[in-house]
């Protein structure tokens, strides 16, 4: 299970637990984690499970993201990420 502390935004303050994978996270209504924030693609970005090398992210190529205050497209995520 991965839970995402939301920091910022309608949602600042919340918390969100990821009970299955992929985790799409986007302004969808079918999006998993469903943010309406300006700036977030329908379909912002994916959190998968990878046997071997544990949860991965990876945003859509005009998408910006940042784990832990760093810019990033693409990472496998640690404990407390």
């Amino acid at each position: 299970m991965i839970q995402f502390k939301i920091l910022s935004g309608k949602k600042a303050g919340t918390a969100w637990k990821a009970r299955r994978f992929p985790v799409r996270i986007g302004r969808s209504p079918g999006a998993d984690l469903v943010l309406q924030e300006e700036g977030v693609f329908e379909e912002h970005a994916v959190v998968q499970f990878a046997a071997g090398a544990g949860f991965t992210w990876q945003t859509r190529p005009e998408a910006l993201a940042s784990i832990n205050g760093e810019p990033a497209r693409e990472a496998i995520l640690h404990n407390g990420d």
